[in-house]
């Protein structure tokens, strides 16, 4: 899973004058991303917690 892309600088810089005129930020071409595996750690995670959720509000609805 992608989270975000690494972008890169370029600066146009005169040739006359010398000192930079412009900095364009362009797509790098590479992104940080998340592992696989860590998604479905998380997914399972969040699975279980809101299933152990629902079972305990079920036995105290039993007991009402």
């Amino acid at each position: 899973m992608v989270s975000e892309s690494v972008p890169y600088e370029d600066t146009a810089i005169s040739r006359k004058s010398g000192p930079a005129k412009i900095t364009f930020e362009k797509n790098s071409g590479l992104a940080t991303v998340i592992p696989v595996d860590f998604v479905m750690e998380t997914i399972e995670a969040c699975f279980q917690k809101l299933t152990a959720k629902n079972k305990a509000a079920k036995t105290s609805n039993k007991k009402d």
